[in-house]
């Protein structure tokens, strides 16, 4: 085993030797199984460089790989429990011809105008994806080259690279519904604030659970009144005027706010 969990720069594992890692590890260049059988961490296993598994074992005991750094290239056929790649902008290549299976939590997260980049290491050659995992959270990416199969994945706020599977899902449009639990809309009081939760559902009808994080959204629809605005708060519980951006903090699709309206009459 190695003797203490912390950093290391690279690790190569070379020979026909067994290795149980500690229930941490991070890893900040090259993680590589060149014939051993390694344990992986019951934790998380951070990679901040390539994935590399030539020839040998990798046991993921149950634990989290995490792949952390500015770039990665992911070589040889690998089973992850949990797989995470959320580092803005970073780019991932897959060897094409390999297979990655995910058996836990998949979670493949960019942000807005730095999208985490899923390739083939050879352009119109697929890469093979297998999600089994209970859960995955895909947003921001562009995904090209992908063969995947398993639970489909719908991929939010993402680009379509081409030469995906169909289980490749990019919806292109979304249905928001805002509602605010037993109260009927006859019984709300002008002025007054009340909870709302907010479903996010994609354009094939169904809730967006894949979508976690951070959504700008525009209210509208409802007129000021007498020179008072209607307002939503945002996930900081400030409130924001109908018509500018409020950002709140979606969970599997839904997100809540306090909205707070005005009757408009006419005379």
């Amino acid at each position: 085993s190695l003797p203490y969990t912390g950093a290391y720069n690279n690790v190569n594992f070379s020979g026909s030797g067994s290795y149980a890692l500690p229930a941490t590890l991070d890893v900040n260049g090259e993680f590589a199984i060149n014939g051993s059988t390694v344990t992986a961490p019951s934790t998380s296993l951070n990679v901040g460089g390539n994935f590399t598994k030539a020839s040998g074992t990798f046991t993921h005991n149950s634990g989290e790989v995490i792949f952390d750094g500015s770039a990665s290239t992911i070589s040889g056929s690998t089973t992850f429990n949990d797989l995470t790649a959320s580092t803005a902008g970073q780019p991932l290549t897959f060897t094409a011809g390999t297979t990655q299976t995910v058996g836990g939590a998949l979670t493949l997260a960019g942000t807005s105008g730095n999208l985490v980049t899923l390739a083939s290491s050879s352009t119109g050659n697929d890469w093979n994806i297998i999600n089994n995992g209970a859960s995955s959270t895909a947003q921001y990416l562009n995904v090209s080259d992908s063969n995947l199969t398993g639970t489909s994945i719908f991929a939010y706020n993402s680009t379509n690279g081409g030469g995906n599977s169909a289980s490749w899902v990019f919806p292109n449009s979304y249905t928001v519904a805002l509602t605010n639990g037993s109260i009927n809309s006859s019984q709300l009081i002008p002025g007054t604030s009340y909870g709302h939760t907010l479903t996010l559902y994609d354009s094939n009808g169904a809730i967006a659970t894949g979508l976690n994080g951070d959504v700008n959204l525009t209210f509208s629809g409802n007129s000021s009144s007498n020179g008072y605005v209607p307002t939503a708060t945002d996930k900081n519980s400030v409130a924001q005027q109908f018509g500018d951006a409020t950002t709140l903090t979606f969970t599997a699709g839904v997100a809540t706010t306090n909205v707070v309206l005005y009757k408009a009459e006419s005379s």
